[in-house]
């Protein structure tokens, strides 16, 4: 969580500037594309496109998580059959050594994203894979990464992305389609696949576009990796590839994950609550990050978690419990139960 809030914070220290924030100049996703600063027309507002959703599994799960955590051998013993490949979002890679001022000893790294599920996965035999992302680049430069994971098992795959990384795992779905018989389940958590308006508020304003741009390009990633999350350009995305969307969704069961966190003492609030009230002003209730709508991808199955907070169901947050090891069991069960064979 600790990357994730400090990306949080630097947006979040410019949402609370106010009137000077609101008023800054503005940088189109056409010109930070072409690198011009000329004007451009103000875009439309696109409505959102239509939602068609699959089940709501909210009950399915809640009935899986309090049978999880007691001897289910049948079930473990299922599990040992697919190798599981984690994936973080974005800055979960940072490269603090290539940034200024960085300390000649590296501080001692921070438990990785998802370890609880790890430990859990360890416990009862599973192989799986952490996967080392570039983190800060496109959703196509690590859906190759994640492509080349998948081939690489000589097991079939159970795949858990989390945050933008849930964006990567649909591009290598999309764009390798022959894939999806390897592929026996997704687990996407707290993705935006309808974007996030931070990411749009950070694009349109060139005090903070512009040296996020810059910072990302000296820790090895792009510009592109933030376009990836405006609401534009997944909804462009989502139009684009409808066909192929659609048949990732046929062929592989796929779990969508929503939570959110209502405000709170602050002592068990959010760090994250500036970003969540702000969106919370505008009619969107949120995880901090994404919206809960836009956490749905259309056409899939999903829970909704209240209480949650985002990257909670993959790394520890000191201000909220959740059980994230209980929790990968019981999604990875109803995965099981989804199984055509």
């Amino acid at each position: 969580m600790r990357n994730i809030r400090t990306a949080a914070f630097l947006v979040s220290a410019s949402l609370l500037l106010g009137a000077a924030a609101a008023s800054a100049q503005t940088l189109s996703l056409e010109q930070l594309k072409s690198g011009t600063n000329a004007p451009v027309p103000a875009p439309v507002a696109a409505a959102a496109p239509a939602r068609v959703n699959g089940l709501d599994a909210t009950a399915e799960y809640a009935a899986a998580f309090e049978k999880a955590g007691t001897k289910n051998p049948e079930g473990t013993q299922k599990l040992k059959a697919y190798k599981f490949i984690l994936v973080s979002g974005l800055f979960s890679n940072l490269d603090k050594s290539k940034l200024p001022l960085a300390k000649k000893k590296p501080a001692a790294k921070p438990k990785p994203h998802f370890a609880e599920q790890i430990a859990w996965l360890k416990s009862i035999g599973a192989e799986y894979e952490l996967l080392s992302m570039k983190s800060e680049s496109s959703v196509q430069v690590n859906a190759a990464i994640i492509s080349a994971a998948i081939k690489a098992s000589d097991k079939p795959v159970m795949i858990v992305g989390s945050s933008k990384g849930g964006l990567d795992v649909l591009e290598a779905l999309v764009a390798e389609q022959e894939l999806a018989p390897k592929v026996r389940g997704v687990v996407m958590c707290q993705i935006p696949f309808l974007g996030t308006p931070v990411a749009d508020y950070v694009m349109e304003h060139r005090g903070i576009a512009g040296p996020l741009s810059r910072f990302l390009e000296r820790v090895g990633g792009s510009i592109d990796s933030m376009i990836n999350l405006t609401t534009a350009d997944r909804k462009a995305y989502l139009e684009n590839n409808a066909a192929a969307v659609s048949s990732v969704i046929s062929a592989v069961p796929i779990i969508s994950v929503a939570t959110w966190k209502d405000p709170s003492e602050k002592d068990q609030d959010t760090g994250l609550r500036p970003l969540r009230n702000w969106m919370l002003k505008q009619g969107l209730k949120n995880d901090g990050l994404v919206t809960v709508d836009s956490a749905i991808l259309p056409g899939t199955d999903y829970i909704k978690i209240p209480g949650v907070d985002h990257g909670a169901t993959i790394k520890k947050t000191k201000k909220i419990e959740f059980d994230r090891a209980r929790f990968a069991e019981a999604v990875f069960m109803m995965l099981l139960a989804r199984q055509a064979n």
